[in-house]
């Protein structure tokens, strides 16, 4: 069978899963072909949560298993955790420098341990935790360098504030007081601004996560009022971080705007073409790759002495970003691993030699562009607050249902006001990817809780536990 008819195969076999957990609104990419069937219906179930590896078997057991299963279609053996799960302790010690921690006492071996939990993610096939991407940021793009090249580079918990904190907390971290001066100066002249980010949508979780992306902001596409920003994210077009990205870019545009007293009218966030990851864990360290080709267009750009043209259209992916290879994700994890974890390096090279031995095309699938608005001035219609009064009374089979899905009590409060639970069942399974933009349309803002909602009715319905005619 030619290679051609079994990536069709595999791509029939995932919309059949897709159809049996009613997840039509989900995409399907070539990446997750190496899932299992345990990993498809949690990640379709869960309303597109990336699954991810965990440490509860050997690395050379998983990532001679991930491998093989890239050239003969195998199960890939790697677990799902839900989000803020960090996965079973890593086997082994990593031992920081290459020291000798055979004679070292309880104290040195709890200060080892702790140093392999912020590292956790460096060996092949586990998934990169907020500590150890923060290292590697700093180790490949220092702050000093960036700030000679007019870069602002966020670290992860100040992306998350972004992304998640009140007004507030944000002007107090990164804007108020002497000690932000020199971030205010910064971001006032900054060319380009950049940052990972990743899909926990809880501000009370500082970590957690199951996926993460990079996003970029260019002073040069900032025109007539428009804040446009660039989104790479490694699971191409299925973009698991797309609401991650639009809150991102949403509130950096409201902060930047204010901080250099411009106006915003419009702010679009823009899914870029890049290479999609090529294991089923190493989207931290791609999306690292991609903020170190930014990074290297941006510096050699300036170095020619060239000046960044306003946009005029729609944003380009740069060729760095459009030309990196797995070879240069797995290079940016031995890099990590030689100045934090030299004992991995051999599995780590053997892991890279695998890959090379299975003919895995050296650079991956480029995602297709898209666009979307998040804010415009000029679009139709204000948005008032609703606090339900005026509404029909509450639908007490649908407030049930909302409380079993842990829907926000607002949202459950006002959108059992607004529709019933026969409605809601007609359409979901009339239309689930109509019924989920209706549920947004409703004020269900949490595209987990559209989903959980979503899920609950179909498998209510297949149980028998709902009816799926009305009366």
């Amino acid at each position: 069978m030619s290679a051609f008819a079994v990536a069709d195969e595999q791509i029939a076999h995932l919309r059949i899963e897709r159809a049996e957990c009613m997840a039509d609104d989900l995409e399907v990419g070539e990446h997750m072909s190496t899932w299992s069937d345990k990993q498809l219906v949690a990640y379709f179930e869960s309303g597109g949560m990336e699954a991810r590896c965990t440490s509860s078997e050997s690395a050379k057991e998983r990532s001679e298993t991930s491998v093989a299963s890239e050239t003969t279609g195998s199960e890939c053996n790697w677990s799902y955790t839900e989000p803020g799960e960090t996965g079973d302790a890593v086997e082994g010690a990593l031992l920081v420098g290459g020291d000798d921690a055979s004679g070292s006492d309880e104290q040195d071996g709890a200060a080892d341990s702790r140093e392999n939990d912020r590292m956790r993610g460096l060996r092949p096939l586990e998934w990169a935790t907020c500590d150890l991407l923060q290292a590697v940021l700093e180790d490949r793009m220092p702050d000093d360098e960036m700030a000679m090249q007019r870069i602002v580079l966020l670290d992860v918990s100040a992306a998350q504030l972004v992304k998640l904190g009140d007004y507030d907390q944000q002007y107090e971290a990164l804007f108020s007081g002497p000690q932000c001066a020199g971030m205010r100066a910064r971001l006032q002249s900054a060319e380009l601004v950049i940052a990972l980010v990743n899909d926990n949508d809880d501000a009370e979780v500082a970590l957690g996560g199951g996926h993460w992306s990079a996003v970029a902001w260019r002073r040069s596409s900032w025109r007539d009022g428009m804040f446009l920003v660039e989104h790479y994210d490694p699971s191409g077009d299925v973009e698991i971080n797309a609401d991650a990205a639009g809150l991102f870019g949403a509130a950096l545009a409201e902060r930047l705007t204010e901080l250099c007293e411009l106006e915003l009218e419009r702010t679009e966030i823009w899914r870029m073409p890049a290479p999609m990851q090529h294991d089923p864990c190493v989207c931290g360290l791609t999306a690292v790759a991609y903020l170190q080709a930014l990074v290297a267009d941006h510096t050699a750009a300036r170095g020619a002495g060239l000046v960044a043209a306003a946009l005029s259209g729609p944003p380009a992916s740069p060729p760095g970003v459009q030309g990196l290879s797995w070879e240069d994700t797995e290079a940016t994890r031995r890099a990590a691993a030689e100045a934090h974890a030299p004992l991995l390096l051999d599995e780590i090279d053997a892991y890279t030699e695998r890959l090379r031995e299975s003919c895995k095309p050296v650079v991956g699938r480029l995602c297709s562009q898209r666009c979307e608005v998040v804010f415009d001035v000029f679009e139709d219609g204000d948005e008032v607050f609703d606090d339900g009064s005026g509404l029909g009374p509450r639908d007490p089979e649908l407030e049930a249902l909302l409380d079993a899905c842990e829907v926000a009590a607002t949202t459950s409060r006002l959108l059992c006001r607004k529709t019933t639970l026969a409605v809601a069942i007609a359409l979901c399974l009339h239309d689930r990817p109509a019924f989920l933009s209706k549920l947004r349309e409703l004020g269900v803002s949490h595209l987990r809780e559209r989903q959980a909602i979503a899920n609950a009715i179909g498998r209510g319905v297949r149980k028998g536990l709902l009816a799926s005619e009305q009366g």
